[in-house]
Protein backbone atom coordinates (compact mmCIF):
# COMPACT_ATOMS: atom_id res chain seq x y z
CA UNK A 1 0.00 0.00 0.00
CA UNK A 2 1.15 3.58 -0.66
CA UNK A 3 -0.07 4.71 2.80
CA UNK A 4 1.99 3.86 5.89
CA UNK A 5 0.10 2.79 9.02
CA UNK A 6 2.17 5.18 11.10
CA UNK A 7 4.44 8.13 10.45
CA UNK A 8 7.88 6.95 9.36
CA UNK A 9 10.82 8.45 11.23
CA UNK A 10 13.49 9.07 8.62
CA UNK A 11 17.21 9.64 8.87
CA UNK A 12 18.36 12.53 6.66
CA UNK A 13 19.55 10.09 3.99
CA UNK A 14 16.24 8.20 4.05
CA UNK A 15 14.26 11.47 3.94
CA UNK A 16 16.27 12.61 0.92
CA UNK A 17 15.74 9.35 -0.96
CA UNK A 18 12.00 9.22 -0.15
CA UNK A 19 11.45 12.88 -1.08
CA UNK A 20 13.18 12.36 -4.44
CA UNK A 21 11.01 9.30 -5.11
CA UNK A 22 7.88 11.35 -4.45
CA UNK A 23 9.09 14.22 -6.67
CA UNK A 24 9.71 11.82 -9.56
CA UNK A 25 6.29 10.16 -9.26
CA UNK A 26 3.90 11.15 -12.04
CA UNK A 27 0.60 12.23 -10.44
CA UNK A 28 -1.25 11.15 -13.56
CA UNK A 29 -0.07 7.53 -13.37
CA UNK A 30 0.82 7.00 -9.69
CA UNK A 31 -1.83 6.06 -7.15
CA UNK A 32 -2.98 8.55 -4.52
CA UNK A 33 -2.04 11.97 -5.92
CA UNK A 34 -4.71 14.68 -6.01
CA UNK A 35 -4.46 18.16 -7.48
CA UNK A 36 -4.48 21.09 -5.05
CA UNK A 37 -6.51 24.05 -6.31
CA UNK A 38 -4.17 27.06 -6.05
CA UNK A 39 -4.05 30.27 -8.07
CA UNK A 40 -0.70 31.65 -6.90
CA UNK A 41 1.15 33.42 -9.70
CA UNK A 42 3.81 31.32 -11.40
CA UNK A 43 2.85 27.97 -9.84
CA UNK A 44 2.66 25.42 -12.65
CA UNK A 45 1.42 22.43 -10.64
CA UNK A 46 0.54 21.43 -7.09
CA UNK A 47 -0.36 17.91 -5.96
CA UNK A 48 -0.85 16.18 -2.62
CA UNK A 49 -1.34 12.67 -1.31
CA UNK A 50 -1.63 10.78 1.98
CA UNK A 51 1.60 9.07 3.02
CA UNK A 52 0.85 8.07 6.63
CA UNK A 53 -1.66 8.07 9.50
CA UNK A 54 -0.72 9.60 12.85
CA UNK A 55 -1.59 8.41 16.38
CA UNK A 56 -4.85 10.36 16.32
CA UNK A 57 -5.94 8.52 13.16
CA UNK A 58 -5.37 11.71 11.19
CA UNK A 59 -4.07 11.57 7.64
CA UNK A 60 -0.54 12.90 7.04
CA UNK A 61 -0.04 14.46 3.63
CA UNK A 62 2.90 15.25 1.37
CA UNK A 63 2.52 18.12 -1.10
CA UNK A 64 4.71 19.12 -4.02
CA UNK A 65 4.59 22.24 -6.19
CA UNK A 66 6.59 23.32 -9.24
CA UNK A 67 7.51 26.64 -10.84
CA UNK A 68 9.97 28.00 -13.40
CA UNK A 69 12.11 30.82 -11.97
CA UNK A 70 13.94 33.28 -14.19
CA UNK A 71 17.27 32.96 -12.42
CA UNK A 72 20.25 30.66 -12.03
CA UNK A 73 20.26 27.57 -9.85
CA UNK A 74 22.92 29.07 -7.56
CA UNK A 75 21.01 32.34 -7.08
CA UNK A 76 17.81 30.49 -6.14
CA UNK A 77 19.73 28.30 -3.68
CA UNK A 78 21.35 31.31 -2.01
CA UNK A 79 17.98 33.00 -1.49
CA UNK A 80 16.44 29.81 -0.11
CA UNK A 81 19.37 28.95 2.20
CA UNK A 82 19.78 32.44 3.71
CA UNK A 83 17.49 32.92 6.78
CA UNK A 84 17.53 36.73 6.32
CA UNK A 85 16.20 36.30 2.81
CA UNK A 86 13.62 33.76 3.99
CA UNK A 87 12.19 36.24 6.46
CA UNK A 88 11.31 38.34 3.41
CA UNK A 89 9.95 35.77 0.95
CA UNK A 90 8.41 33.47 3.58
CA UNK A 91 6.85 36.19 5.75
CA UNK A 92 3.37 35.07 4.64
CA UNK A 93 3.69 31.73 6.46
CA UNK A 94 6.24 32.19 9.27
CA UNK A 95 7.08 34.78 11.91
CA UNK A 96 10.59 33.65 12.84
CA UNK A 97 13.48 31.80 11.24
CA UNK A 98 16.53 31.13 13.41
CA UNK A 99 19.64 29.09 12.60
CA UNK A 100 20.51 27.16 15.77
CA UNK A 101 23.56 25.47 14.29
CA UNK A 102 25.41 25.94 11.01
CA UNK A 103 28.00 23.54 9.61
CA UNK A 104 28.03 25.24 6.18
CA UNK A 105 26.74 22.10 4.41
CA UNK A 106 23.90 21.63 6.91
CA UNK A 107 21.86 23.86 9.20
CA UNK A 108 19.64 23.27 12.23
CA UNK A 109 16.64 25.57 11.76
CA UNK A 110 13.97 26.76 14.20
CA UNK A 111 10.90 28.13 12.44
CA UNK A 112 7.77 29.56 14.05
CA UNK A 113 4.75 29.26 11.79
CA UNK A 114 2.28 32.10 11.38
CA UNK A 115 -1.08 31.35 13.01
CA UNK A 116 -3.87 31.01 10.50
CA UNK A 117 -6.91 33.23 10.89
CA UNK A 118 -9.73 31.51 12.80
CA UNK A 119 -7.49 28.47 13.48
CA UNK A 120 -6.18 28.71 17.03
CA UNK A 121 -2.96 26.74 16.64
CA UNK A 122 0.51 28.17 17.05
CA UNK A 123 3.20 25.73 16.01
CA UNK A 124 6.91 25.69 15.49
CA UNK A 125 9.28 23.19 13.90
CA UNK A 126 12.94 22.31 14.28
CA UNK A 127 14.57 20.57 11.36
CA UNK A 128 18.03 19.96 9.96
CA UNK A 129 18.58 20.67 6.30
CA UNK A 130 21.37 19.61 3.97
CA UNK A 131 22.27 20.29 0.37
CA UNK A 132 23.93 18.40 -2.47
CA UNK A 133 25.23 20.09 -5.59
CA UNK A 134 25.98 18.67 -9.03
CA UNK A 135 26.56 20.16 -12.48
CA UNK A 136 22.94 20.93 -13.35
CA UNK A 137 21.08 20.96 -10.03
CA UNK A 138 21.11 21.65 -6.31
CA UNK A 139 19.05 19.48 -3.96
CA UNK A 140 18.14 20.79 -0.49
CA UNK A 141 16.44 18.29 1.83
CA UNK A 142 15.39 18.31 5.47
CA UNK A 143 13.85 16.29 8.30
CA UNK A 144 12.84 17.05 11.90
CA UNK A 145 15.38 16.75 14.67
CA UNK A 146 14.64 16.57 18.39
CA UNK A 147 16.62 19.27 20.16
CA UNK A 148 16.48 22.20 22.52
CA UNK A 149 15.07 24.76 22.86
CA UNK A 150 11.63 23.48 23.63
CA UNK A 151 8.62 25.25 22.14
CA UNK A 152 7.65 28.58 23.66
CA UNK A 153 4.63 28.53 26.04
CA UNK A 154 1.43 28.15 24.05
CA UNK A 155 3.24 26.77 21.01
CA UNK A 156 3.01 23.20 19.68
CA UNK A 157 6.07 21.48 18.18
CA UNK A 158 5.27 20.09 14.76
CA UNK A 159 7.03 17.34 12.83
CA UNK A 160 8.67 17.70 9.43
CA UNK A 161 8.37 14.18 8.04
CA UNK A 162 10.41 15.22 5.02
CA UNK A 163 10.95 18.29 2.90
CA UNK A 164 13.08 19.56 0.08
CA UNK A 165 13.71 21.98 -2.77
CA UNK A 166 15.02 20.57 -6.05
CA UNK A 167 16.48 23.27 -8.34
CA UNK A 168 17.30 22.16 -11.90
CA UNK A 169 18.82 24.03 -14.83
CA UNK A 170 16.48 24.85 -17.72
CA UNK A 171 18.87 27.22 -19.51
CA UNK A 172 21.39 29.93 -18.59
CA UNK A 173 18.78 32.24 -17.06
CA UNK A 174 15.98 29.88 -16.02
CA UNK A 175 15.59 27.07 -13.52
CA UNK A 176 12.84 24.64 -12.60
CA UNK A 177 12.10 24.48 -8.87
CA UNK A 178 10.13 21.71 -7.14
CA UNK A 179 9.24 22.22 -3.49
CA UNK A 180 8.05 19.22 -1.46
CA UNK A 181 6.81 19.23 2.14
CA UNK A 182 5.26 16.78 4.59
CA UNK A 183 4.27 18.16 7.99
CA UNK A 184 2.25 16.89 10.95
CA UNK A 185 0.96 18.00 14.34
CA UNK A 186 -0.02 15.05 16.49
CA UNK A 187 -3.48 16.30 17.44
CA UNK A 188 -6.96 16.58 15.99
CA UNK A 189 -6.95 19.10 13.17
CA UNK A 190 -9.71 20.81 11.25
CA UNK A 191 -10.17 20.23 7.55
CA UNK A 192 -9.42 23.89 6.97
CA UNK A 193 -6.04 23.62 8.70
CA UNK A 194 -5.08 20.68 6.50
CA UNK A 195 -6.21 22.49 3.34
CA UNK A 196 -4.21 25.58 4.26
CA UNK A 197 -1.10 23.53 5.03
CA UNK A 198 -1.24 21.98 1.55
CA UNK A 199 -1.57 25.41 -0.07
CA UNK A 200 1.37 26.76 1.95
CA UNK A 201 3.75 24.59 -0.08
CA UNK A 202 2.72 26.35 -3.28
CA UNK A 203 2.56 29.75 -1.56
CA UNK A 204 6.15 29.50 -0.30
CA UNK A 205 7.43 28.62 -3.76
CA UNK A 206 5.40 31.46 -5.28
CA UNK A 207 6.86 33.99 -2.82
CA UNK A 208 10.41 32.70 -3.35
CA UNK A 209 10.01 33.08 -7.12
CA UNK A 210 8.54 36.58 -6.76
CA UNK A 211 11.32 37.87 -4.49
CA UNK A 212 14.06 36.56 -6.77
CA UNK A 213 12.53 37.94 -9.97
CA UNK A 214 11.62 41.28 -8.34
CA UNK A 215 15.22 41.64 -7.13
CA UNK A 216 16.55 40.92 -10.63
CA UNK A 217 14.22 43.51 -12.20
CA UNK A 218 15.21 46.09 -9.58
CA UNK A 219 18.91 45.43 -10.19
CA UNK A 220 18.40 45.86 -13.94
CA UNK A 221 16.57 49.18 -13.46
CA UNK A 222 19.26 50.37 -11.06
CA UNK A 223 21.96 49.51 -13.60
CA UNK A 224 20.08 51.33 -16.36
CA UNK A 225 19.74 54.41 -14.17
CA UNK A 226 23.42 54.31 -13.21
CA UNK A 227 24.44 54.03 -16.87
CA UNK A 228 22.25 57.00 -17.79
CA UNK A 229 23.59 58.98 -14.82
CA UNK A 230 27.21 58.23 -15.79
CA UNK A 231 26.53 59.27 -19.40
CA UNK A 232 24.87 62.47 -18.19
CA UNK A 233 27.75 63.38 -15.89
CA UNK A 234 30.37 62.68 -18.57
CA UNK A 235 28.68 64.82 -21.24
CA UNK A 236 31.35 66.90 -22.93
CA UNK A 237 30.56 70.59 -23.42
CA UNK A 238 32.39 73.26 -25.49
CA UNK A 239 34.64 75.40 -23.31
CA UNK A 240 34.47 79.18 -23.10
CA UNK A 241 37.85 79.73 -24.82
CA UNK A 242 36.67 78.40 -28.22
CA UNK A 243 37.04 80.96 -30.99
CA UNK A 244 33.64 82.46 -31.86
CA UNK A 245 34.47 82.54 -35.57
CA UNK A 246 35.35 78.86 -35.48
CA UNK A 247 32.04 78.09 -33.78
CA UNK A 248 30.11 79.93 -36.44
CA UNK A 249 31.85 78.15 -39.33
CA UNK A 250 32.13 74.66 -37.81
CA UNK A 251 28.68 74.30 -36.29
CA UNK A 252 26.54 72.04 -38.53
CA UNK A 253 23.26 73.52 -39.75
CA UNK A 254 20.04 72.40 -38.06
CA UNK A 255 18.41 69.39 -39.71
CA UNK A 256 14.70 68.71 -39.38
CA UNK A 257 13.63 65.27 -38.25
CA UNK A 258 11.80 63.25 -35.62
CA UNK A 259 12.06 64.99 -32.24
CA UNK A 260 14.04 67.89 -33.74
CA UNK A 261 12.67 71.42 -33.98
CA UNK A 262 14.47 73.87 -36.30
CA UNK A 263 14.41 77.53 -35.23
CA UNK A 264 14.27 79.07 -38.69
CA UNK A 265 15.56 82.65 -38.90
CA UNK A 266 16.30 82.83 -35.20
CA UNK A 267 19.58 84.64 -34.51
CA UNK A 268 19.06 85.92 -30.99
CA UNK A 269 17.86 84.57 -27.67
CA UNK A 270 18.01 81.06 -26.34
CA UNK A 271 16.73 77.69 -27.44
CA UNK A 272 16.65 74.21 -26.01
CA UNK A 273 19.35 72.39 -27.88
CA UNK A 274 22.21 69.93 -28.08
CA UNK A 275 25.52 71.57 -27.19
CA UNK A 276 27.33 68.66 -28.85
CA UNK A 277 25.51 68.50 -32.20
CA UNK A 278 24.83 72.27 -32.06
CA UNK A 279 21.19 71.94 -33.02
CA UNK A 280 17.90 73.15 -31.63
CA UNK A 281 16.20 70.13 -30.03
CA UNK A 282 12.91 70.28 -28.15
CA UNK A 283 13.23 66.83 -26.54
CA UNK A 284 15.17 66.21 -23.29
CA UNK A 285 17.62 63.88 -25.05
CA UNK A 286 19.20 64.50 -28.47
CA UNK A 287 18.02 61.82 -30.94
CA UNK A 288 21.28 62.18 -32.84
CA UNK A 289 23.91 61.63 -30.13
CA UNK A 290 21.61 60.59 -27.24
CA UNK A 291 23.19 63.22 -24.95
CA UNK A 292 21.00 65.43 -22.70
CA UNK A 293 19.84 68.78 -24.10
CA UNK A 294 20.05 72.16 -22.31
CA UNK A 295 18.87 75.78 -22.63
CA UNK A 296 21.57 77.23 -24.90
CA UNK A 297 22.52 80.14 -27.14
CA UNK A 298 20.49 80.16 -30.36
CA UNK A 299 23.59 81.24 -32.33
CA UNK A 300 26.55 79.17 -31.12
CA UNK A 301 24.73 76.58 -28.97
CA UNK A 302 26.87 77.05 -25.86
CA UNK A 303 24.88 76.49 -22.63
CA UNK A 304 23.06 79.70 -21.73
CA UNK A 305 24.65 81.59 -18.85
CA UNK A 306 24.06 85.20 -17.78
CA UNK A 307 22.49 87.79 -20.09
CA UNK A 308 25.02 87.76 -22.93
CA UNK A 309 26.75 84.77 -24.58
CA UNK A 310 30.50 84.94 -25.28
CA UNK A 311 29.61 85.16 -28.96
CA UNK A 312 27.83 88.43 -28.24
CA UNK A 313 24.29 87.13 -28.58
CA UNK A 314 21.78 88.67 -26.18
CA UNK A 315 20.28 85.89 -24.08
Amino acid sequence: SWTAKEIPIYTPEMASARAMELIKENPSTTEGWEQVAVTYEGIESCFTKIIAINQNKENVYVTKATATINSSVKHIFNEYWDPRSEMQWNAATCVKVQILHDDKTNQLVLQQQKKLAAINIQNDIVYRRFYEESKNLIWVYCVSEKTNPESAPGWVRGLVVLGGLLIEVVDADRSRATFIWSFDINKKLSVRFKDEEMKKTALRLCKLKKKIEDDIRLAARTQQYQTYKNNFESTEEPTSNIDVGEIATSAPPPVAGVGISVREGSTTGTTNGCTYCKRSIQTRVCPGCTKPTYPCCAVCFLRASGTTCICGNKL
